[in-house]
């Protein structure tokens, strides 16, 4: 995994919500799997490579990506969504902000 991604992942505590580890396991299959096909579609040797390629990437590695992410993502956004709720108006939210940014420069 790249180094960026691994520090997006552990920064913002990824592995907190649900479904993250497997969206993220799923997401970089799929990835390897696009890159696969286009090996594949540089290096065919019968007509029919391209059609088994498509069905073998929606099948298995983009499928399962998609249902997991799809489980993150709702997870992540009911937690934010009932962090946001608890505050206040705009004023509040920069505030914490402002201190969440104090509190971490120690």
């Amino acid at each position: 995994m790249n180094d960026y991604v691994q520090a997006f992942y552990k920064g913002f505590k990824m592995s907190d919500y649900e479904s993250a580890d497997e969206c993220q396991t799923a997401l970089t299959s799929s990835l390897s799997q696009l890159y696969a096909f286009k090996l594949n579609q540089t290096y065919k040797k019968t007509w029919n490579d391209p059609f088994f390629a498509v069905t073998y990437s929606l099948g298995s590695p983009v499928n399962d990506a998609w249902f997991y992410c799809y489980q993150w993502f709702t997870n992540f956004y009911d937690v934010y969504e009932k962090k946001y709720d608890s505050f206040v108006d705009f004023g509040d939210l920069y505030l914490s902000f402002i201190f969440n940014m104090l509190g971490n420069s120690l």
